[in-house]
């Protein structure tokens, strides 16, 4: 089943798209003035991972976590004049520390791209270097958001590196480990409240943060589980399978039975208590975003619900179909 597809959910992500192709342009200039066969090897892999090879569209995908959107929120939460420098400083820095991350992920994960992202991994520094460049511009090396800085972007690299490691996953290990994996989403949060003079609205951001992180990488791992599944991943849907389902029963049953539908109802009930706090948070932009993604989210459950049921009554099939072979060469009749 393909759960993917752009969502360009306001006219702004027009804007959005122009700037994130601006970028990615200057990715291609930059290391192009130094080694241009390594800018095409590297701008060939920005388009392998982006659908239809159109970066702004892999940023704006309906699955992908808000990364460029949150500042927005955050200042439309503030009603201040926005500074169009500091925002385009963010896109930049965070376009950037993305294609950091991705690449390295790729390489741990073995993916399709393992090839060409073996080849251009030194790339990484660059991109590290752009990401943080794009905040000194900003913040002196006194200002105390390095602080919140070092502390997000420590906590969703060891997250990460201790998830891939994982073997079996309980909830506890889910939400210190699993879904903290987004924590450097908070760093562009963080340098808005900052930016603005409301340091004091941090703490309740970046609660956001982490329950749209749970939430998405749970969303994630129901939709992507049998992809899991065939390369022995282990994600927190696939450990409390294995943990729930019967003696006799498989993990397709279970999933059938009950897991499909346990995993949307925990999707639920965490998307309440988001859109709860975005009432409190005042934005209207995070609001709608949010009953977007319940309503994609439900589209996805009644999807994957009509395909798993197929997959049964094709199975079923089979089995009756072996059943007979088997009856006709042995000579028993089935009633």
């Amino acid at each position: 089943l393909e759960f993917r597809r752009v969502l360009f959910r306001s006219m702004s992500d027009c804007s959005l798209a122009s700037q994130i192709d601006a970028v990615v342009e200057r990715i291609g200039a930059d290391l192009g003035a130094s080694s241009p066969s390594l800018a095409n090897q590297v701008l060939r892999w920005i388009r392998s991972i982006s659908p239809g090879g159109e970066p702004a569209a892999h940023f704006l995908d309906v699955r992908m976590f808000p990364i460029l959107e949150l500042p927005d929120f955050v200042l439309e939460s503030l009603s201040a004049a926005p500074d169009e420098r500091f925002h385009r400083s963010l896109i930049s820095s965070t376009v950037h520390g993305y294609y950091s991350i991705r690449l390295i992920d790729g390489i741990v994960d073995g993916d399709r791209n393992f090839d060409l992202e073996r080849k251009i991994l030194p790339v990484a520094g660059y991109f590290l270097s752009e990401f943080q460049l794009g905040y000194q511009e900003h913040f002196s090396a006194e200002h105390e958001f390095w602080q919140v800085f070092r502390r997000l972007w420590t906590a969703s690299a060891a997250s990460t590196a201790e998830d891939a490691m994982q073997r079996a996953i309980g909830f506890s290990e889910f939400e210190r480990v699993s879904s903290r994996k987004f924590s450097a989403a908070g760093i562009p949060v963080a340098a808005t409240c900052h930016h603005y003079g409301r340091a004091d609205l941090l703490p309740a951001w970046l609660e956001l943060v982490d329950g749209l992180g749970r939430w998405s990488q749970m969303l994630d791992d129901i939709l992507d589980w049998h992809q899991d599944k065939s390369v022995d991943g282990a994600t927190y849907f696939l450990s409390e399978g294995e943990r729930q389902r019967r003696r006799e029963e498989s993990l397709e049953e279970w999933i059938l039975r009950e897991g499909c539908d346990w995993g949307f109802d925990l999707l639920n009930e965490w998307m309440k208590r988001m859109q709860e706090s975005s009432v409190r948070l005042g934005s209207p932009g995070l609001m709608k975003y949010l009953a977007g993604r319940k309503a994609w989210a439900a589209e996805q459950h009644l999807t994957l619900r009509k395909g798993l049921a197929e997959l049964a009554r094709l199975a079923g099939i089979l089995g009756q179909a072996t059943r007979a072979s088997t009856s006709l060469s042995t000579g028993t009749t089935i009633t």
